[in-house]
């Protein structure tokens, strides 16, 4: 059995997300030889979602499974709008937009929810627009430094 950092697919995106962190900030996630099974045991919590209609998650490190209670094979096949209660989709639609049109927000906060409805305090996030180097736009990324459960 292949943990997710093992699979071909995620290496490479895993290596996506830290280069397009990298060209809109400066730094990267994460300076590491094996980049895809240091951001999977990161201590920080990192998502991604696609760039569909309704936006589902395409990665999820340990760290995000753990605090959403959710498993890698059911994290990437949910809609990430399902990670905030029901009154704060358009809060969170409003900060998706921001970053699309300027690349990157940093110093989000927020409340989400667990999968068995416990809400949480995001804070110190980044959320990122993750581009390859032909400029096509993959979906976005957030970092989570800061948690507290609610």
């Amino acid at each position: 059995m292949l943990y997710p950092y093992q699979n071909p697919q995620i290496i490479t995106y895993s290596n996506l997300l830290n280069k397009s962190y990298f060209n809109l900030t400066q730094k990267y996630l994460l300076n590491s030889s094996n980049i895809s099974k240091d951001l999977y045991y990161a201590n920080f919590v990192l998502v991604s979602h696609g760039n569909q209609k309704d936006p589902i998650f395409c990665y999820a490190n340990l760290a995000a499974q753990s605090l959403w209670g959710i498993t890698w094979d059911d994290f990437v096949q949910m809609p990430s709008r399902l990670t905030v209660m029901p009154d704060s989709v358009d809060e969170r639609q409003q900060l998706l937009n921001r970053a699309s049109k300027i690349g990157y927000v940093d110093n989000y906060r927020g409340i989400r929810v667990t999968k068995d409805g416990k809400k949480f305090l995001i804070d110190n996030t980044i959320l990122w627009n993750v581009v390859d180097e032909n400029g096509i736009n993959h979906g976005q990324a957030a970092a989570i430094y800061t948690w507290k459960m609610l």
